[in-house]
């Protein structure tokens, strides 16, 4: 079976750059960039219409397709900022006092509005909630019970909250990313106080990332194929890495003469994206530039903008399935959202979602590719 989803992965991705090419098999994506104003972006959900969130002034937000303030936990409460998004689902955290008390984890809904989550105890603890699966399944992390450490935490089941499985005895940990078959992703600690990336399976089990290694690493997220990304930092400085259950982990390395590259999305086809930086002592937001990784090869996302923007793009957040990308810049000096659309949409049938893509492009793609509903594709 590793094998067998290891051909699978690799004829997806050929077959992606086949179809989605204006030159054919070798050409570089291009893209438009649509400026999404001086909000946060925080995340986009990966199948059907791209939706995108964050917080504008200090509250939770749907910043794309439409706007909308998701408000907060408290009326009148210090703020909130929603960090993930699935089909109807977005997630976030949102003070829950109005004198700087804690923090609560919330999900919105259209139907249901925003309604706050629990935590592993009292209502004095915080929790944040970061992920959300298309079927409504939370990740996240918060204070355990006794108020001693960071756990991993997952709802579920009308409000339910469970702690993850823990690496080592009373250590902290954080779930930041799950699939659509619950498999998550994020780190604990060891107990030298080294972070580690950690995968959790959605039918059981815990996996350590860097097993037996005393290199720091993060994991922050995981597509359908169990494909994970996240960055870890050996003695050369930080370095983004993909990790798969056949290679391990593959380093991503940096543009050029960039220092330090970090991997914070990815797609269902395997298409990592984040940031390449170049430290020093001039080192700024100016130095950062967002990046998609072909391979092993970083290309540099401003280049592929058409019409070169006057833009400065810094990090790329987040990849969904039609290949869109979103996350900051800098625009005239100052910092916005962006989101980023392949053109080769143009050439196909106007759609974003998976199903009708496949639909345009036959067979192989129509077995590759999951429906926005979460069924797959006969």
């Amino acid at each position: 079976m590793p094998h067998q989803a290891w051909l699978y992965r690799t004829l997806g991705f050929l077959t992606f750059w086949l179809v989605t090419s204006p030159l054919g098999v070798g050409a570089l994506p291009s893209y438009t960039l649509t400026d999404l104003g001086p909000c946060e972006v925080r995340g986009m959900s990966q199948e059907g219409v791209a939706v995108i969130v964050g917080d504008c002034n200090n509250v939770a937000t749907v910043l794309y397709p439409y706007t909308r303030e998701l408000g907060v936990i408290t009326p009148g409460g210090l703020g909130s900022t929603a960090e993930g998004t699935a089909w109807r689902y977005v997630v976030g955290s949102s003070s829950a006092g109005t004198h700087g008390g804690p923090t609560h984890s919330f999900v919105w809904t259209l139907a249901g509005g925003l309604q706050e989550l629990g935590t592993t105890g009292a209502s004095t603890l915080s929790s944040f909630a970061v992920d959300v699966n298309v079927g409504g399944v939370i990740v996240g992390y918060g204070d355990h019970a006794t108020q001693d450490r960071i756990i991993a935490l997952l709802w579920c089941c009308d409000g339910g909250v469970f702690p993850l499985q823990e690496l080592h005895p009373r250590t902290s940990s954080r779930a930041l990313s799950i699939n659509r078959w619950g498999d998550v992703v994020g780190t604990a600690t060891t107990p030298e106080g080294v972070l580690h990336p950690i995968l959790w399976g959605g039918r059981g089990g815990m996996w350590d990332l860097h097993a037996g290694s005393a290199t720091p690493g993060v994991a922050v997220g995981i597509n359908t194929w169990r494909m994970v990304v996240g960055w870890h930092v050996p003695q050369e400085g930080p370095r983004a890495f993909l990790w798969t259950e056949e290679r391990g982990r593959q380093t991503l390395p940096p543009l050029g003469d960039d220092t330090t590259s970090f991997a914070l999305a990815l797609n269902d086809w395997g298409v990592p994206v984040g940031m390449s930086v170049r430290e020093g002592p001039q080192a700024s937001l100016s130095s950062t530039a967002a990046v998609l990784w072909s391979g092993d090869t970083p290309l540099a996302l401003a280049e592929l903008v058409q019409p070169e923007p006057d833009w400065t793009l810094v990090s790329a957040l987040a990849i969904n399935n039609a290949g869109m990308i979103t996350g900051m810049g800098l625009h005239h000096g100052q910092r916005r959202g962006y989101l980023l659309t392949p053109t080769w949409r143009t050439i196909v049938r106007e759609s974003s979602t998976p199903r009708a893509q496949a639909e345009t492009h036959g067979t192989v793609l129509r077995v590759l590719l999951p429906r926005g509903s979460g069924k797959w594709v006969p």
